[in-house]
This record gives structure tokens, sequence and C-alpha cells, in this order.
């Protein structure tokens, strides 16, 4: 009696530690495949800017938003347009709006209601008039404070670089803001930041 009770009580434990480690292999799967499905999901286009926000930026410089009609009714119209075809990619027309602190670079493109639109591409600061964020990073800063200004903020790898460099002659580094957006210096000689561009990349 004692020895059949014995018997049933190590079936039930066997059974417990079963359904436990079924449990835990079952919750370690779904941690797993959660962590995986995240890191995918943030790799694509959830990236998310620690030292300043895409609105951040947009104040800094003075508008709402990065398109062509907010920065019309807050600079007026363009000092000069220029206008071309990428040569590496032809069917790419690009048009450049310059203006006294900075150049907007956009692309041209025709809308399904035959309207031809401008897609804002990026904004090179060319001026110490304009700083960004609690450490005031603009023309003139140091590398270093760049570095300090940006430490948490994931770094754009070199051949991201060379891809930015197409829009962006001089690009030395960059970092990634929220989402597909990224912020790229290029420094003069002496270590000092001499242009910022601000841009969002299909890439």
């Amino acid at each position: 009696m004692i020895t059949a009770k014995i018997r049933r009580e190590s079936v039930k434990k066997k059974k417990l530690f079963l359904v436990l480690g079924l449990a835990c292999f079952v919750c370690a799967v779904i941690v797993v495949f959660t962590m995986l499905a995240s890191s995918d999901y943030c790799g694509c286009c959830d990236k998310k800017a620690f030292y300043l926000s895409i609105t951040g930026y947009a104040t800094a410089l003075g508008v709402d938003q990065f398109t062509n009609e907010n920065f019309v009714a807050a600079f007026g119209e363009p000092e000069s347009i220029q206008r071309w075809y990428d040569p590496i990619n032809p069917d790419r027309e690009l048009v450049l709006h310059s203006y006294p602190l900075f150049d907007v670079l956009y692309l041209v493109y025709n809308g399904l209601d035959g309207v031809t639109r401008l897609e804002f591409l990026q904004i090179v600061v060319k001026t110490d008039d304009i700083h960004f964020g609690i450490l005031k990073i603009g023309v003139g800063s140091s590398r270093a404070r760049v570095h300090l200004a940006y430490l948490l903020d994931e770094k754009l790898s070199r051949d991201e670089i060379t891809y930015e460099a197409h829009d962006f002659p001089g690009a030395i580094e960059g970092y990634y803001g929220d989402r597909w957006w990224r912020v790229i210096f290029s420094y003069d000689d002496a270590g000092r930041v001499d242009k910022i561009a601000y841009a969002i990349s299909p890439n």
C-alpha cells in the first residue's frame, strides 16, 4: 500500500517536472523568437535617435517638417536653384535649393495624378548660425564634441558613409537618427565640423 502510494507520488512528480520543463521550453522559444523578430525589425527601420529627434532637427532649422512648402514658408524662395540628372542613376532628377544658411536637396518625382513634386532628401548646414541639441553641435564644433554628443547613437558603417558621400561629398562620419534618418559630418584639416548633412536615406 505504501509502495503503491510512493509510486503514484513519483509518477505525479515526473509528470509535474515534465509539464514544467515543457512550459520552460515553450517560454524560451517564445522569448528567443520575440528577440529575433524585434532585432530584425529594429535593424530594418525602427532605429531611435538618442541625441536628437527628427522634430529636434526641424525645430533647430526653423521648420515644422522637411518639405519644400515648409522651407519656402519659413525662409522664402531660395537664392538659387540647380537641377540635374544623377549620372549614376539617370532616372533620378535632383533639385538643389540654396539658402544663405543651408542647401536643401530634393528628388523630383511625378505623382500618379501627374503633378510634379519634390521629395526631401537632405539639408546641408553650411554656417555656424545653426546648432543642434543640448551640446550645440554645429559648424565649428570639434570632432571630440560631436563624438560626445552622439555617444549613444549608432554609427554609420564605412559603406554607408561612402553611399551618403554621393549626395554629400566630403562625408567622413555619421550617425543614425530616427528610423531611416541620419546625420553626417565633414571636417576641416583642424578637425572641426565644416558642414553637416541631415538626410533621409532609402538604403
